[in-house]
């Protein structure tokens, strides 16, 4: 993840179980998997059952607004007019709470369409003017979601309604000052209308009023005044617009450095076949030192201007995920498209950082999703549709991601996260690597039989000095630092660790914690990380219910490996967690083999489950010679239908396998599908055994795992 994330308060965990779930953006939210098992659901449900409010959907664009009155676009214009939003607090107010929602934005790539067809490229011409544009939007609907007081402009405009005035040059009101109108629509716009000028100098004044204090951010508010741009075949006034304050000192919105102008009269160029035309946003955010008397005064150029709301942040804002723009195989080899891709992922990555707070994170969706690893990229799409789509591992994959940002922003003040038996569990980053023995803490030091790499977080379990356990992070220069999460002297008591790959011994999915009723002084007190069942025993019902992310890839390297060997053969054994009547076991597999022994090869597979073959025999097709890898992907769901003394389990997969000079081809040769039902007891915890067996014995054929996760779904 990335982003600016020095902590405001203390990390304790997912605090936002009761919040709604906000899915906002294109076809990534509802095409892919099947509705339970897509990223959204995944996360809701982990978040303890979170109703969704969904406002994804298909061929939604970031810069278009509505193509008729009340159609969901999924671009700004559907969260400017459909966002939860609660009532005001009156502005005297000590505090600005934030929306009750948890919000994930993913978008772009129908922008990305659209902008890699115009002239131009990422630094001329239309294609920069359209990205410009994306940018705007995108610091206006992060301010939006941020805010907790929304002053529509085409409301009753006295001082005493909604502290702000529409007047001429000469700051003159009267009835309607200047020449300012209201038109009303819902189309292009937050609420009901808007208001516009097309007169030089008349005056948007916000004030004068008193702005209370808020402790996040430095006894100031953030006061955002949001405009309305022309889009292709949308005219609305825009100019140069000066913005004072209240001794008329010029001041600057952020993004806006001295003498950088806030033009509000760019034209958004055409989306060629998208026949939206509605305005684009663009927002004015001041931050506006405490006391009484404050105005931010918006200055109309050669032009006019046009103003669509007033807010005020809350002191914190909602969680927000915006996630960039992942590459899909399908636009592999398109340079255009891939350049504007790149251009956007680092801007949005700028403007997320603009807003300095811990709680607007922008994660990496197109690491997540693997482009360019060729162990693993067709692995994460939807492979029985199309490779634009995540199938269901990139869904969980992208959940996992969610999940693990969540699982580290600070808890607001008025929040609290118990979850039983005493243990008040903070889940920290995901481990890398877990040392068993002590090791020393410089260099490139093996944890667990492998050399970490810079950046990643290795979990110290049995050092010398106890006091030294717990998590480090391996900085560039192979420097081992304390990560943030994890502070010399704050308390360590109740942290909890899951392990994202694990070594040779620890394996991905592991969780470890500091079980401790008393104070643990990070580097003072000595400690113990004991292993935690999976999920912990303290943690409450609804946590209990779905374990989300148990996801193993160790940066490329294989989990496991079947070599040189024409007999039946271990992959992996994974243990199972105990079951209840009801539960559902999702397990998911891929990897890939070689064979390049210049003969053909074939692979042939079983399955056991508590020591009973589910699938037995499974023979992919002859796999020829070639000097690539060749792909496969596994996906079982066990059902318990009874435990005890009369167990059933019924037992379902399919295996894709394709071959080493067919890299694109899902489906054949090798594949399998089928459904056994077998008298299994899944009481206590059992395993998942893959076995594997080459046909010949040869260094130059293998099977290799690369990444596996494990869902348990409880009704």
């Amino acid at each position: 993840m990335s982003g600016k994330r020095a902590p405001l308060l203390p990390q304790q965990g997912p605090a936002y179980m009761n919040a709604k779930f906000m899915p906002l953006g294109h076809s990534y939210n509802t095409i892919g998997a099947p509705p339970d098992r897509m990223f959204n659901n995944r996360l809701a449900f982990a978040l303890g059952g979170a109703p969704i409010y969904q406002l994804g959907i298909g061929g939604a664009t970031l810069v278009l607004g509505e193509q008729t009155a009340g159609k969901k676009s999924g671009g700004w214009v559907t969260l400017a007019q459909n966002m939860l939003r609660v009532t005001n607090p009156a502005l005297s107010a000590p505090s600005i709470a934030p929306q009750p929602f948890v919000a994930a934005v993913t978008t772009g790539l129908n922008d990305v369409s659209q902008i890699a067809a115009m002239t131009g490229s990422p630094t001329t011409g239309n294609q920069k003017t359209a990205i410009d544009c994306y940018i705007d939007v995108q610091r206006a609907m992060l301010a939006y979601m941020s805010s907790g007081v929304f002053l529509e402009a085409e409301t009753a405009f006295s001082p005493s309604a909604i502290l702000t005035t529409f007047t001429n040059a000469a700051g003159s009101a009267g009835t309607n000052g200047g020449s300012w109108t209201a038109p009303t629509g819902t189309t292009g716009n937050s609420g009901a209308g808007w208001r516009q000028t097309s007169a030089t100098g008349d005056k948007c004044i916000h004030g004068p009023t008193t702005i209370g204090s808020t402790a996040e951010r430095g006894n100031v508010r953030y006061v955002d005044m949001f405009f309305l741009c022309s889009g292709f075949g949308a005219t609305v006034p825009g100019s140069v617009i000066t913005f004072t304050d209240e001794n008329g000192t010029q001041i600057y919105p952020e993004g806006y450095p001295n003498g950088t102008p806030f033009d509000t009269s760019t034209v958004r160029p055409q989306y060629a076949t998208i026949g939206f035309t509605t305005p684009y946003w663009k927002v004015a955010r001041f931050k506006v030192a405490a006391g009484a008397g404050r105005q931010v005064i918006a200055s109309a150029g050669v032009g006019g201007m046009t103003v669509d709301c007033i807010t005020y942040e809350a002191d914190f804002p909602p969680p927000i995920l915006w996630h960039n723009i992942a590459r899909t195989p399908g636009i592999a080899g398109d340079a255009p498209k891939l350049a504007v891709i790149l251009a956007l992922n680092a801007k949005t990555q700028l403007i997320c950082d603009e807003f300095k707070t811990p709680f607007i994170r922008h994660l990496d969706l197109d690491a997540c999703l693997k482009y360019g690893d060729p162990g693993n990229v067709y692995g994460m799409w939807n492979t029985g549709v199309d490779v634009t789509h995540p199938g269901e591992p990139g869904q969980r994959a992208i959940a996992g991601m969610d999940y693990d940002s969540l699982a580290t922003m600070p808890l607001l003040p008025t929040q609290s996260v118990t979850l039983g038996g005493g243990l008040d569990p903070a889940m920290l980053p995901a481990a890398d690597l877990v040392a068993l023995t002590n090791i020393t803490l410089s260099g490139a030091s093996a944890a667990d039989g492998v050399t970490p790499q810079t950046g990643q977080i290795v979990l110290c379990t049995a050092q010398t000095n106890q006091a030294q356990n717990g998590p480090w992070v391996v900085d560039t220069g192979f420097n081992w630092v304390r990560p943030l999460s994890f502070v010399t002297g704050q308390n360590g008591a109740g942290k909890v660790m899951m392990v994202r790959a694990g070594g040779n011994t620890v394996v991905g999915g592991t969780l470890y914690g500091v079980v401790s009723s008393t104070a643990v002084i990070i580097d003072t007190t000595n400690h113990t990380w004991t292993q935690l069942a999976i999920p912990p025993a303290s943690f409450a019902a609804e946590q209990q219910k779905h374990s989300l992310y148990r996801f193993s890839h160790n940066s490329g390297n294989p989990l496991a490996t079947v070599a040189n060997v024409n007999t039946i053969t271990q992959l992996i054994s994974i243990a199972t967690p105990a079951a209840l009547a009801g539960d559902e076991l999702v397990f998911h597999f891929s990897g890939d083999h070689l064979n390049t022994s210049g003969g053909n090869v074939t692979f042939t597979l079983n399955l056991q489950v508590g020591g009973t073959n589910m699938f037995n025999n499974l023979a992919t097709a002859a796999q020829g010679s070639g000097a690539a890898r060749g792909k496969w992907v596994m996906e079982c769901r066990c059902k318990v239908e009874a435990i005890g003394g009369s167990p059933v389990i019924i037992f379902s997969g399919f295996l894709h396998v394709f071959a080493t000079n067919n890299a694109a081809n899902w489906g054949t040769p090798g594949t399998f599908s089928g459904m056994v039902r077998a008298a299994v007891d899944l009481t206590a915890a059992s395993t998942l055994v893959i076995n594997v067996t080459p046909s010949v014995q040869n260094t130059l054929v293998d099977w290799r795992l690369l990444e596996y996760a494990q869902d348990r779904i409880r009704p």
